[in-house]
């Protein structure tokens, strides 16, 4: 098709390529770095492989260790939000608390078995 055009219509098809060359460069230029995981982030995939093979020999031998450390990247780098730390208290209800002791202040049943009773003689 190039071929085909006149020298001044040649001309004016790569001025117009031109334009958009640097049009297309200034807006990739600005683009912001999405979280997303890019595919062409690494040449190949023995690059990444061994990328990967490094940071794992890096790491602590111990699984949960492993789990913070991989855990506190991700938070840093803006991969996952961060963990909020929740106390599991296991504790028994008010009620049930002062039943018990009521029932271990009845003087006919011992501390030691509960479950006899104490003959009075």
């Amino acid at each position: 098709m190039r071929v085909q055009l006149e020298p001044q219509a040649l001309q004016n098809l790569r001025i117009q390529q031109n334009k958009n060359l640097i049009k297309h460069r200034k807006r990739v230029k600005n683009l912001p770095v999405s979280n997303a995981s890019n595919p062409f982030a690494f040449g190949s995939k023995q690059a990444l492989a061994k990328s990967v093979k490094k940071v794992m020999k890096a790491l602590p031998v111990d699984r949960i260790r492993q789990m913070e450390v991989i855990q506190n990247i991700t938070e840093k780098l803006g991969l996952l939000s961060k963990t909020k730390f929740t106390h599991n208290v296991r504790c028994l209800p008010a009620a049930t608390r002062t039943e018990v002791l009521k029932f271990y202040d009845r003087g006919d049943i011992p501390w030691q078995a509960p479950r006899k009773r104490v003959r009075s003689q």
